[in-house]
């Protein structure tokens, strides 16, 4: 029989079974009275030889399940009919249905949000055509253990040489200060290279894509703006294109809008962008991100193996800079979320191990429901129901179980997204396209399968081995069996005890952390003061110097102000400049292997704004300006590290922020403050006087401001504008926050999950260029 034809006449003895038993009636009739003629052939009356016939060939109801039975449409059947008895079982206990349910629910839609999020977030393909084609291809160097940024000339190398891809781009994340009418508004944008766009597949819906003449000075003041930019700023003018906008002061022409859907995965607030100009960059200034497109027929391997030669060719063609440089090309869907995989994967961890302690739990409930049914399990067996099907049954009702707790536990795990969505912190990658898809649905209803069958199954044999003579007298052996089950019973709550312990553990772990955290001072007062970056439009240090010295001028004239410092980066994590530092006691090491070191110049205000206790030497003064000698101030980690035994005030140092070009001498050690937050280690860092490092040639003159009040400092904000707008009416602050808010952005992970889920502060891109990879 064809498969197609077997398929028929199943489904055709399934949904018209009145047909199907009248034709095998008439098939069997037919079949019979063909043998009884060949009886009567051989001299036996009629009657007889239906007789015979019948004798031979058994009961005609036997034969008739027989035929039936062979058939999958009675698999089917059978399955069906489990099902409705199990259904009717569980109706007829209405409390174990709603406190099994209620407890799989649980477990299964914990599991449902978290792997909806673990799926969204890392296993999702990127929103990109052909996303396995993307990747991010970064600079790597002995003093690092991690991917860093590269420069210009390096990148256009590595743009003209790389053959094995269909394109490179390059993008350097940066804050824009836009005028909207009279006022500053302060947005995120970056600098992309003219091959951006076509490196993730993307077509503007209006306008046009930067043309490769606008990398250069002179044809780089154009603009692309994403789609809600467009619609709030630009009021959803089709006409916009060939419109000026003011971008840090400057006119740049709009040229093209972005699609509605589309974000950066790597810069998800950014909404404008301009050409990135490489002409006035040089090779050992290190900048800037990369991401490129492989071509289809080249694998991974391949394309690193290119990139391994080119950055060995680069560094025989330019040693001083590129030095034991190389690079590696890594999946960009693997850069996503890198800073929270452990942590997510973890929490995936543990609410597997609810999702087995409810299962646990449902075990001792199934096999106490199993008790009070022994009798009529042992019925049915004397009717004959076999093992098989005994279990079967048990195994059934655990199923209808664990689907109706997998349907109420995606209910469950729907808000439990939503709950994600509110308390998550904001630099979690992808928030936007973490949903209840299809394959998390798939997820939990295997989930669910799997649990209905490993609290089922235990149950449904126990109580398929049932002693028939006993149960049915309800007599002697009853003790045996009810210690057997107390045995398993007992076992189940030793597992369930033992898996809540794991959890339990691991949750007071976190706990003991967070308030060791809590307490932990951060090194200074983070109480009222008040923090902000400022992003002149300015090229040369003189100007640079003039401007800032009249900022701190006037926002200290501003009544309730104690103090004002001005540093290059602000505390914890803000945009940090690290590098080198080199010993007078080893001044021949390799810059490559030489100590990494954080830089901070700072104003001669800075440790008395800070309240940071001076330990040894002196505080820098006006005194320390460009024709000084040159002076540093280390913290206490970096002195014991770099002068361990010995006093470090009067030592000398060479600094990467100088391209280890001069002698720098220590004069004072000063507290250690925790710059990466609250939550991080004591980080080496290097106080420099602000006037020894302003020189011209920078590529920004971008400094952060600390404003210390008697009160509270966001009450100063207004007055603070204010003084900026009679310097520079287009100045706005930049991600203006309280230290104590920017301390807590540190916290909020630890609310959140057990591991801390490093921020990335929107300020991040308002403040100078880092070593480290965005």
């Amino acid at each position: 029989m064809s498969l197609l034809r077997n398929i028929a006449c199943g489904l055709r003895s399934l949904f018209r079974k009145g047909q199907a038993s009248n034709e095998l009636d008439e098939e069997l009739n037919g079949f019979l009275k063909m043998a009884a003629d060949e009886k009567m052939r051989q001299g036996m009356t009629p009657t007889d030889a239906l007789r015979a016939v019948r004798l031979e060939r058994g009961s005609l109801e036997v034969t008739k399940e027989v035929v039936r039975s062979a058939g999958w449409e009675s698999c089917v059947e059978t399955c069906w009919q489990d099902l409705r008895f199990a259904a009717r079982m569980l109706r007829k206990n209405p409390g174990f249905t709603a406190v099994a349910v209620l407890t799989l629910a649980l477990g299964i839609g914990a599991n449902t949000a978290i792997f909806s999020i673990v799926n969204g977030i890392l296993l999702q393909p990127l929103s990109y055509p052909h996303p396995e084609q993307l990747v991010v291809v970064a600079r790597t160097a002995p003093r690092f253990d991690h991917p860093v940024p590269l420069s210009g000339p390096n990148f256009l190398d590595w743009r003209a040489r790389a053959s094995q891809f269909q394109s490179l781009a390059g993008f350097d994340g940066r804050g824009f200060t836009i005028m909207i009418g009279n006022q500053p508004e302060h947005i995120l944008g970056a600098a992309i290279s003219s091959s951006f766009l076509s490196v993730l597949q993307v077509t503007p819906i209006l306008g046009r894509d930067f043309s490769a003449a606008e990398e250069h000075t002179g044809s780089d003041h154009v603009a692309l703006v994403t789609n809600p930019y467009w619609k709030e700023r630009l009021a959803s003018d089709p006409t916009c294109i060939g419109r000026s906008i003011i971008v840090n002061g400057q006119p740049f022409t709009v040229v093209g809008v972005l699609p509605a859907d589309f974000r950066y995965v790597m810069m998800r607030d950014a909404q404008v962008f301009i050409p990135l100009n490489l002409d006035k960059t040089s090779r050992g200034e290190n900048f800037m991100s990369v991401i490129g497109r492989i071509k289809p027929d080249v694998s991974l391997r391949q394309a690193q193996s290119q990139m391994d030669v080119i950055a060995r060719a680069l560094e025989k063609e330019y040693p001083a800079d590129n030095s034991e440089q190389g690079a590696i090309v890594i999946p960009m869907l693997s850069r996503v979320g890198t800073r929270i995989r452990e942590a997510l994967l973890i929490m995936l961890a543990a609410v597997g191990l609810v999702l087995l302690i409810a299962c646990a739990n449902m075990g001792n409930l199934t096999l106490a429901q199993a008790a009070k049914r022994r009798s009529e399990i042992a019925v049915r067996s004397a009717l004959g129901a076999g093992t098989f099907r005994l279990v079967r049954q048990g195994l059934t009702e655990s199923v209808v179980l664990g689907l109706l707790g997998a349907a109420v536990g995606v209910l469950l795990g729907y808000y439990g997204l939503q709950a994600f969505r509110l308390l998550s912190p904001d630099n979690v990658p992808r928030l936007e396209e973490v949903q209840i898809n299809v394959r998390v649905l798939l997820f939990s209803f295997g989930i669910s399968i799997v649990a209905s069958v490993l609290f089922g199954l235990i149950p449904a044999l126990r109580i398929s081995r049932v002693n028939l003579a006993d149960s049915l007298k309800e007599s002697g052996t009853r003790a045996n069996s009810g210690a057997e089950r107390g045995l398993l019973r007992q076992a189940l709550v030793v597992t369930e005890i033992a898996l809540s312990l794991v959890l339990l553990a691991g949750a007071a772990l976190a706990v003991r952390s967070f308030l060791r955290l809590i307490s932990t001072e951060p090194g200074y007062d983070s109480h009222n003061l008040l923090t902000f970056y400022l992003s002149p439009q300015i090229r040369k240090a003189a100007p640079a110097e003039s401007f800032y010295r009249e900022v701190l001028e006037r926002v200290s004239a501003i009544p309730g102000v104690v103090s004002v410092a001005m540093s290059r980066s602000i505390p914890p994590g803000g945009g940090e400049v690290d590098g080198p530092i080199i010993t007078s006691e080893h001044p021949d090491i390799d810059s490559n292997r030489a100590p990494d070191i954080i830089f901070n110049p700072i104003n001669p205000g800075y440790f008395r704004t800070m309240r940071l206790p001076l330990l040894a030497g002196r505080e820098f003064s006006e005194a320390d300006s460009d024709s000084a000698p040159h002076a540093v101030i280390l913290n206490e980690a970096a002195a014991h590290s770099l002068f361990p035994n010995e006093d470090s005030v009067g030592q000398r140092v060479k600094l990467g922020v100088d391209d280890l070009q001069s002698w720098w001498t220590v004069v004072g050690v000063v507290a250690d403050e925790r710059y990466f937050g609250w939550d991080s280690d004591r980080t080496p860092t290097a106080y420099l006087p602000l006037l020894q490092v302003l020189k011209d040639g920078l590529p920004d003159y971008d400094s952060a401001i600390i404003v210390r009040t008697t009160t509270d400092p966001v009450s100063f904000l207004p007055a603070v504008r204010s003084s900026m707008a009679s310097i520079d009416r287009q100045m706005a602050l930049l991600g203006p926050e309280t230290m104590e808010q920017r301390l807590g952005h540190t916290f909020a992970p630890h609310r959140f999950i057990w591991l801390c889920l490093p921020r990335s502060p929107v300020w991040r891109c308002f403040s100078p260029r880092s070593e480290s990879m965005a």
